[in-house]
């Protein structure tokens, strides 16, 4: 699955042509890709349900169809828009029936095939930074758990990201490179508004995706990680939070390379995620593939391990 938001043309909305053209290149290659995740919707400051996202829904909602029509899942972020304020309105049971009833209803209107919920407040290393969020931390889980119940009466899924870390410290790192993920002192043991990975494990979340396997490449040699982050990181939070929930954030770092040697580490990385610890799931928060060597990479993550001839789609 990958994020879409409007393409950088350096106007306000990007033209027809430039969303044409981007449709066009993910229609040849659809088979290397499950879904798309427009930035659309958010949490506003009174706690509503808003088409007012980390981008515009007028601006990218036009061009959802023609995705749809591909077989591909249309799974829209919801952000929190209106930071502890919209937090604090949408748990109250008055504020939970009313964000998820418009929701709800602008999924089915638009046949969204679920949602992502992307609500990053936090503290830091220190214990004491937290403190602002221990009391949310409850009330949020079980806003997630009746939303995904609702979505989950009209087929479709709810999931949510975080950092990860699930107890894990980063010990490798220093400097410009770490901490990995913020995975150090108090941000190692709690997630996004102060929940723990044991929360995400019993919820009824559909899928939960840690984002600490942002902090690095697969096979970037300046880095003191390569691509043991993201076979640490996937390794651990995976059990937290339970492998049939479990998909691996990303951001750059997955294409098929011209060095063999590198294109060696990224494919047998790959073969660790998918084959070794059993991973299914992964996504994208940086618009579609712009390369062919991109495309080539989701493609052997997602058929490598099948016939020869559904393999040649990455090729």
């Amino acid at each position: 699955m990958t994020w879409l938001d409007t393409n950088g043309s350096g106007l306000v909305p990007d033209p027809a042509s430039v969303w044409e053209a981007r449709i066009a290149e993910i229609k040849v290659h659809a088979k290397n890709i499950t879904g798309v995740s427009p930035v659309i919707h958010g949490i506003d400051a009174e706690g509503r349900f808003s088409n007012k996202g980390q981008g515009t829904y007028d601006f990218i909602a036009p061009y959802l169809p023609p995705l749809k029509a591909l077989g591909l899942d249309i799974i829209p972020i919801i952000y929190l828009t209106g930071g502890v304020g919209g937090l604090a309105r949408v748990i109250t049971p008055e504020g939970t029936k009313a964000f998820i009833a418009a929701a709800v209803a602008k999924a089915v209107e638009m046949d969204y095939d679920g949602y992502n919920l992307d609500n990053e407040a936090r503290g830091g290393p220190d214990p004491s930074s937290w403190k602002y969020l221990l009391g949310y931390a409850k009330p949020w889980m079980e806003f997630m758990n009746t939303f995904a119940d609702a979505m989950h009466a009209k087929n479709k899924t709810l999931s949510v990201d975080l950092a990860g870390c699930c107890g894990w410290v980063d010990t490798n790192s220093t400097g410009p490179y770490g901490p990995a993920g913020h995975c150090q002192g108090a941000f190692a043991s709690y997630e996004f508004v102060a929940t723990t990975c044991p929360m995400y494990a019993a919820s009824r979340l559909d899928m939960v995706y840690g984002m600490g396997t942002y902090s690095d490449s697969i096979w970037n040699s300046t880095s003191p990680y390569g691509p043991d982050l993201l076979k640490t990181m996937a390794n651990w939070t995976s059990k937290a939070v339970g492998l049939d929930k479990y998909g691996y954030g990303f951001k750059g770092g997955w294409h098929l390379p011209a060095d063999a040697s590198s294109e060696a580490t990224t494919r047998e990385t790959m073969d660790y995620l998918r084959d070794k610890i059993g991973v299914r799931h992964g996504a994208h928060w940086l618009n579609e593939p712009r390369t062919q060597q991109e495309w080539d990479a989701w493609g052997y993550f997602l058929h490598s391990d099948a016939d020869e001839a559904s393999q040649n789609v990455y090729v």
